[in-house]
């Protein structure tokens, strides 16, 4: 048993399994509830902090400067790659603010590139679903099961569309509503330009016409639904793993 002030270990050498299950290891954690007591600190306080822990900062008042527009706890997942001790956040030997912001900045182009090219893609699925969902069957096609090839999967796309759409403050939403009241969504035109990019790609995939979902693959320069539906899910999570503090 390996215990700490805050969290208690318990290892257990399962030896009653099955012989090839007798090396798992049970990990319990028991966290005991404090009353976060930590207070706000000036920037000059928070570079201390930060040479105490061994970065080196050649120019406080552009240090100062910078924490003034971006905040240290934005900060702070930069920190920790150039940690060379977790628990008590002492830096590597040599470390320096400058290596810090490098990574920052890095980050945030990386992310702005992500989101601008995906964006692109994400307007052009919008039209081609429309285009070919919306025509060959109707305006509604993302509400009825008979046009999902999984029903669990439509459950959960349907109700991702309505927490989407209700969350949404666009006018031509908020314009729909105040004239009709039926059906309960707005057209598919209207309705996907509110929904995520998850959502979006979820829906292609769970479509039930392979004909059209060809159609609107080949308008992606491929030759069969099933390319589309993989790069769309590649492209979900890339996007998803770019989100953190954007």
């Amino acid at each position: 048993m390996v215990s700490h002030n805050y969290c208690t270990f318990v290892a257990t050498n399962l030896t009653t399994l099955p012989i090839d299950q007798r090396t798992r290891v049970r990990l319990f954690c028991l966290y005991f509830m404090q009353e976060y007591q930590k207070q706000a600190l000036d920037t000059p306080d928070l570079l201390s902090i930060l040479k105490e822990r061994g970065l080196i900062i050649s120019d406080e008042k552009a240090a100062i400067k910078t924490l003034s527009i971006i905040s240290y706890f934005r900060l702070a997942s930069y920190f920790r790659p150039l940690e060379a001790d977790k628990q008590t956040h002492r830096f590597r030997q040599g470390c320096t603010l400058e290596q810090v912001l490098a990574l920052y900045e890095f980050d945030t182009s990386l992310r702005d590139l992500v989101f601008s090219s995906t964006r692109r893609i994400e307007v052009a699925l919008r039209t081609r679903l429309n285009h070919h969902f919306s025509r060959r069957h109707n305006p509604f096609w993302f509400t009825q099961v008979e046009l999902a090839t999984d029903g669990h999967l439509y459950v959960e796309n349907l109700s991702n569309v309505d927490r989407e759409l209700h969350r949404t403050k666009e006018d031509f939403i908020k314009e729909h509503f105040a004239r009709y009241d039926k059906p309960s969504f707005p057209p598919a035109w209207k309705t996907l330009e509110t929904v995520s990019f998850g959502t979006l790609s979820k829906l292609y995939k769970n479509f039930i016409s392979k004909p059209d979902k060809k159609a609107v693959a080949e308008d992606f320069g491929l030759p069969q639904h099933e390319f589309l539906i993989s790069w769309l899910e590649s492209l979900a999570v890339l996007r998803r793993s770019a989100l953190p503090l954007a």
